[in-house]
């Protein structure tokens, strides 16, 4: 659980300062401070912070319950995941050796979870 008291404490500090930074900018009269942060990227990275503490607090609490063994490997297809999320939001074209790749990692994870 530490890693997740880390991600816990650092995303709200985070959060506060980017507050104090978008204040002190007000603050000296400036219309806009020198590296502007607009409140689509503060969401934006917010939904990362949170996302990535629920990963790990879903992490923990599946190598908790579960076969610590299959919550490894499925937490190690994180790099198969980003390929397919460049193929879905940006239209990125798949390689022939990442499409084999991610395949066989799924079969992998299907192999190893079924104890074949």
């Amino acid at each position: 659980m530490t890693t997740v008291a880390m991600r816990a404490t650092s995303v709200p500090l985070l959060g506060v300062l980017i507050a104090v930074a978008t204040r002190r900018a007000r603050r000296t009269g400036r219309r806009r401070p020198r590296a502007a942060i607009g409140f689509g990227l503060v969401m934006l990275i917010s939904m990362a912070g949170l996302f990535d503490v629920g990963a790990n607090l879903l992490f923990a609490q599946a190598s908790t319950l579960s076969s610590l063994t299959i919550v490894a490997i499925l937490g190690s297809l994180y790099p198969a995941i980003t390929v397919l999320l460049a193929r879905v939001l940006h239209q990125e074209r798949m390689s022939r050796v990442q499409q084999i790749g991610v395949v066989l990692a799924l079969v992998g994870v299907a192999l190893i979870s079924s104890g074949g």
